[in-house]
């Protein structure tokens, strides 16, 4: 045999498999009871974590995985909702509750879209922070009629006036009552039918000089909100023909 295949590289070109990263053998090795023991490092060596298809597990960079985590409470599955402290509780109907300063109201609502709303089968409370709307059962509602907020009356009662009552006044240069005070009064409408112009006051006395309103010849006027229920009074500069038309509601 040459000398050179005695040489230390050579013998070692021989017997080492690069391919492979091991050492050329033909023999079997067995290994007959004891224990094994692999030491694997996180920083020289790798486990391929896979499902037997060739798929496997992705490591991200910050060695978090993605995984899909499929969830069904028919199969026994549920996740706890809490804030590290507590945790939420469902009821047996599958209801929760909301706890407001110590008091709590059950959510129990099929569909919770305002855009959606009837008056059959939905309803919206209204308030100012610390009272609500209330809607009688004849679908009116209530208002103060006064500054102590002792008497309600129906909405229904101010804008609708089933009785009107109508009068006439004569021109003439002397202060008349046009309408007694009538608590009952829901408006009135007046017609200035002559061909001069006539003084109106919320009073009990009208003066060419002093008054509430000039209604000038052939105008009409209709009283606005808030409705004056007291005394009301006309006069003309002249004595003439025709009249102040006169409808009161009630």
């Amino acid at each position: 045999m040459s000398t050179k295949y005695l040489n230390t590289d050579n013998i070692l070109k021989k017997v080492y498999d690069p391919s492979v990263e091991s050492l050329r053998t033909t023999a079997t090795a067995t290994f007959v009871g004891g224990t094994v023991d692999i030491s694997i490092s996180d920083t020289t060596d790798s486990i391929k974590v896979g499902d037997g298809t060739g798929v496997y597990l992705d490591i991200n960079p910050d060695g978090s995985i993605n995984s899909n985590v499929e969830i069904d409470a028919a199969d026994g599955d549920n996740i706890a909702i809490n804030d590290g402290i507590d945790t939420l509780a469902i009821n047996s109907d599958g209801s929760i509750n909301i706890t407001d300063n110590g008091s709590s109201l059950t959510v129990d609502a099929v569909n919770l879209d305002t855009r959606d709303l009837t008056h059959v089968s939905d309803s919206i409370k209204i308030g100012d922070g610390i009272e609500l709307v209330s809607v009688n059962i004849n679908n009116e509602l209530n208002i103060r009629d006064d500054d102590a907020n002792t008497n309600l009356i129906s909405i229904d009662e101010k804008l609708f006036a089933p009785t009107a009552i109508i009068t006439t006044i004569a021109r003439s240069n002397v202060s008349q009552t046009v309408l007694a005070s009538n608590a009952n009064r829901k408006g009135c409408l007046l017609v200035n039918d002559t061909g001069a112009n006539c003084f109106i006051s919320y009073a009990a006395t009208s003066t060419t000089s002093t008054y509430t309103f000039r209604l000038t010849s052939n105008a009409f006027y209709e009283m606005a909100f808030p409705i004056y229920t007291g005394i009301i009074s006309v006069i003309w500069g002249s004595n003439g023909a025709n009249n102040l038309n006169v409808t009161e509601l009630t």
